[in-house]
């Protein structure tokens, strides 16, 4: 195994190849550790083989199993830069994947490099048995490509959680608490360009197999916070969008210290959530046949 990669909520892990396990007799503890440390991998438990590095501030925090093998509890570093995510409307006359095969073909003449594909999902649970009358709130379960270790749950209007891939089998086994509500789950799927220090993702969202609409999330990752880049964002994404670019997201706005606090991954999950919500309501569009 060389030179793999996986990104997480709380960072970017890479590991390049297999490395003894240190003494036994350390095991059960926990290590914050820097620089790089053998890791081994069991596959499904989050556990990584290999060379751990982590990006500056180069620090994560690992804990020794039973077993041997040093578990990631966290990791600082390589945070997600500043995102908007927002919907664009189908082109007069055109089908959704003839747009998108549009945006493809302007981002390509602008020099970005595709960079595989991505795709972000979203799960609706509703609570069962509420015994005061009251509108019980929505629970939303997401996932993101770009953070495959990760599970982020959002409950409507707050709060929000992160944690990891066995989060979904946690709401398999509350199912007598959460109900899924069959039929809405919503997903984005499509192709991810780099460009300098940018990184574009054109996405078909579906609902049931039928085309609703189309995402676009641009990554500005050279900054984490939205009010130093803002402009320069908007000014990259009207080169390809044209007169549909957004305004700001009101996830960063309505935040207590405004466009200058840092963004994280939660920000991204938040602006899908709303977008999802919005194509939830829409009718299937023409040429929603999903390929």
């Amino acid at each position: 195994m060389t030179g793999l990669s996986q990104r997480t909520a709380f960072g970017l892990l890479s590991w390049t190849h297999e490395m003894p396990l240190l003494s036994r007799s350390e095991h059960c503890s926990t290590h914050t550790a820097t620089g790089n440390h053998g890791v081994r991998d069991v596959s499904g438990d989050g556990l990584l083989r290999g060379t751990f590095h982590v990006s500056e501030p180069d620090v994560a925090c690992l804990r020794r199993t039973d077993g041997g093998v040093l578990k990631l509890l966290w990791a600082r570093g390589a945070e997600m830069g500043v995102t908007c995510v927002c919907q664009v409307p189908v082109a007069e006359g055109k089908s959704v994947q003839q747009t998108v095969d549009q945006l493809h073909k302007k981002l390509e003449q602008l020099g970005a490099v595709k960079q595989g594909s991505f795709f972000v999902d979203c799960e609706t649970y509703h609570a069962t048995g509420n015994a005061s009358g009251q509108p019980s709130k929505l629970l939303y379960v997401m996932h993101n490509s770009e953070t495959p270790l990760s599970c982020m749950a959002l409950f409507e209007g707050g709060p929000y959680l992160t944690a990891d891939a066995n989060f979904d089998v946690l709401m398999v086994k509350l199912k007598s608490h959460f109900q899924n509500a069959k039929g809405h789950k919503v997903e984005s799927r499509g192709a991810r360009y780099r460009y300098c220090d940018f990184l574009v993702k054109v996405g078909t969202v579906t609902m049931s197999s039928s085309a609703r609409g189309i995402s676009v999330e641009v990554e500005y990752c050279a900054c984490v916070v939205p009010g130093d880049c803002w402009n320069l964002m908007k000014e990259f994404m009207q080169s390809f969008l044209g007169s549909n670019v957004p305004e700001i997201p009101s996830v960063f706005t309505s935040k207590p210290e405004g466009l200058f606090a840092p963004a994280d991954c939660m920000d991204t999950m938040s602006q899908y959530l709303e977008l999802f919500s919005k194509v939830r309501k829409q009718q299937v569009l023409p040429g929603s046949s999903v390929r």
